[in-house]
């Protein structure tokens, strides 16, 4: 399974981003919340999300700017009648944590204004997850604007994550790393984080 990747944006369109891998370009479809986050960094090295999507006929591979992102599209995907690409329209039209807040409330209108969702589906959206979102650990911080993680080391931590290490943990870490070294580039912040945490 392809977790996340590192490397180039060799392009980009409103639904889908090439990265440039050492030589290989892996195509991901992506939503609109992802598509602007990624906008003005078109040749830049980033650090995105992934998730390998795999059926009887076809392979698929979908990109997200954050873990949470990508968390809300597995939830959505796990309901009988979401498909993937459905899941991605869904996080299109609002943010992961609007969409939260929707479902949690059981705004069953915000979910039908989808192309594709009607009212069932839309009930058994909330039903299904309503429970699971509500009872998301603690330990999983958000991050939010005022955090001392900055948008320049969010590919870090976002890249730590999918290694399995927790959210406080790497925020810590990071944290006394860029106190020491504001400057350093986000290779070598995983780098040292990694030499820390994985002892």
């Amino acid at each position: 399974m392809i977790a996340f990747l590192r490397g180039n944006i060799s392009s980009l369109s409103e639904n889908s981003i090439i990265i440039d891998v050492s030589g290989v370009g892996y195509d991901c479809i992506v939503s609109a919340n992802t598509y602007d986050f990624f906008s003005n960094k078109i040749k830049q090295e980033v650090v995105i999300l992934t998730y390998h999507h795999i059926n009887e006929s076809t392979q698929s591979l979908f990109g997200f700017h954050d873990e949470d992102e990508r968390d809300v599209f597995k939830l959505l995907i796990s309901v009988s009648g979401v498909g993937p690409k459905t899941a991605i329209q869904f996080l299109s039209s609002t943010s992961a944590t609007e969409l939260k807040n929707k479902i949690k409330s059981g705004e069953v209108e915000a979910l039908t204004s989808i192309p594709g969702i009607g009212a069932k589906t839309a009930k058994r959206i909330i039903i299904e997850l309503k429970e699971k979102i509500t009872s998301k650990s603690d330990n999983d911080i958000p991050i939010e604007n005022n955090s001392p993680i900055e948008s320049d080391h969010k590919d870090a931590l976002d890249a730590l994550l999918v290694l399995g290490y927790a959210k406080k943990d790497i925020i810590n870490c990071i944290n006394k790393i860029i106190n020491k070294d504001k400057t350093i580039e986000t290779p070598d912040l995983i780098k040292r984080v990694l030499n820390k945490i994985g002892k």
